[in-house]
């Protein structure tokens, strides 16, 4: 006959593997749930519909960032296609792992292909340029001879803004930010400028395509 004190001990061991058993698979189910994480920004209307499963890093109202996954070459070609079809086709930047571009309005789309980790990662921006600038005088730069853009922060330390500008008015406002002061230990590009003024004061700015422009001023 067989002992009873085995046929416990077996049993107790079975009761334990069940247990191990639903736990595993809670693990996986709640890992599921935090890939298909719901988006709240309305910006998942502005881009095409992604199938598979994304995880969500950022959702905000101006900023979606999302990494998609089980993702390979073909996949990652046909949604940069699919972007394209959607409008994303002003100041196109793009290669076999990367896609960079904007829509008519100003919206802003990067693609980055991983394809090792079969995955690539997806950032939406918000129009800067479609509200009415509101110009406050500032006494650290130029006023632009502009009708739209977003300041974004305006303090004693730091001013980010946006503002509504082609490539020749961008290279005009540079020359005056040079003749403002912004003129010491210049690094300069097509569509960037750096420079400090005499109190140590730092500015950047970009060209960063369809009439976009963003400024940076930070003082020490």
């Amino acid at each position: 006959m067989i002992d009873a004190a085995i046929v416990a001990s077996f049993l107790v061991y079975t009761i334990y593997m069940k247990k191990i058993l639903i736990c595993l698979i809670c693990l996986c189910v709640l890992c599921a749930c935090q890939i298909k994480k719901e988006i709240h920004s309305s910006l998942h209307l502005s881009i095409p519909k992604i199938s598979r499963d994304a995880l969500v890093k950022e959702d905000r109202e101006d900023y979606l960032f999302l990494e998609v996954y089980k993702i390979d070459s073909k996949d990652f070609q046909e949604y940069m296609q699919a972007c394209k079809e959607w409008g994303y086709i002003v100041d196109v930047k793009e290669s076999d792992l990367y896609y960079n571009a904007f829509d008519e309005e100003g919206k802003h789309i990067v693609l980055y292909y991983f394809p090792k980790q079969a995955y690539y990662s997806l950032e939406v921006y918000e129009s800067k340029i479609q509200e009415d600038l509101v110009w406050k005088k500032m006494n650290l730069l130029p006023e632009p001879k502009v009708s739209k853009g977003k300041i974004e922060k305006n303090t004693e330390q730091e001013i980010s803004a946006y503002f509504k500008m082609n490539q020749k008015e961008y290279e005009s406002y540079v020359e005056s930010c040079k003749q403002f002061g912004y003129n010491q230990e210049p690094i300069e590009e097509a569509r960037y400028y750096y420079a400090k003024d005499k109190a140590g004061a730092n500015l950047y700015m970009s060209y960063m395509g369809a009439d976009t422009v963003s400024v940076t001023l930070v003082r020490n």
